[in-house]
């Protein structure tokens, strides 16, 4: 409401827009978050923010390339810009540029430091790659410069699963919902440790969970069609 008060006072500023946009990314509403955040370049198309943003909304809708050239020119406009190097980073990763994701995950501690969401996508970086050692570094990293990061506990537990740690993952993976009930992640991984235990009611309670939060989560579909 304070987002379109704001709009409505002052329509041509356009960090009103990214901020809105914002918030729609939050809610999930990827048609409304573009639509600010293509209002917001319009307006200034020299705002970092904006293409940044943008392409973080690409990059959830899987349409990697527009999400690529959106980070790539929220650098190009602001070099300092340590959130787009570090989501760069991790498209990259994802797309199996391993090179280039390493160089921009560095390039974001260079220019913040204590950013803990680059160490979460650089732990996640090694958690795929089998450097479970350095994975759990980062992870623990994140969690010193944020201790309420909802992301850094969820991956830290799916690392914890992977090393057949369940007591540290299940602790951890109670964190993460604790601190983000919204975040539908967790609830799945907790299922699946539900589900092993021979707790089914919980871990189907769990994957519902996850699917009000997420309908598109197919995983969550599959693990609980073989609950049924």
């Amino acid at each position: 409401e304070n987002f379109n008060k704001a709009i409505a006072i002052a329509p041509v500023v356009a960090d009103a827009y990214v901020n809105r946009g914002g918030l729609f990314a939050r809610r999930k509403d990827y048609d409304g978050a573009l639509a600010d955040f293509n209002k917001a370049i319009e307006l200034d198309p020299g705002l970092a923010g904006g293409y940044r943003m943008r392409g973080r909304i690409y990059d959830a809708l899987r349409r990697y390339d527009l999400a690529m050239a959106d980070y790539n020119r929220a650098i190009a406009v602001d070099p300092g810009d340590a959130q787009a190097a570090a989501w760069r980073g991790y498209l990259y990763a994802l797309t199996g540029n391993h090179e280039a994701a390493l160089r921009d995950f560095k390039e974001a501690l260079r220019l913040d430091p204590r950013f803990s969401d680059a160490y979460v996508y650089r732990g996640m970086y090694y958690k795929e790659r089998g450097r479970h050692d350095l994975a759990l570094a980062d992870f623990n990293k994140a969690l010193a410069l944020k201790p309420a990061s909802a992301i850094a506990y969820y991956q830290r537990a799916n690392l914890w699963a992977q090393s057949g740690n369940a007591g540290e993952a299940m602790r951890d993976v109670h964190q993460s919902i604790a601190l983000d009930p919204g975040y539908d992640l967790p609830y799945a991984l907790r299922a699946f440790f539900y589900a092993q235990n021979k707790n089914y009611d919980l871990a189907l309670k769990d994957l519902n969970k996850s699917l009000e939060i997420n309908p598109g989560f197919l995983d969550a579909y599959l693990n609980r069609g073989l609950l049924y």
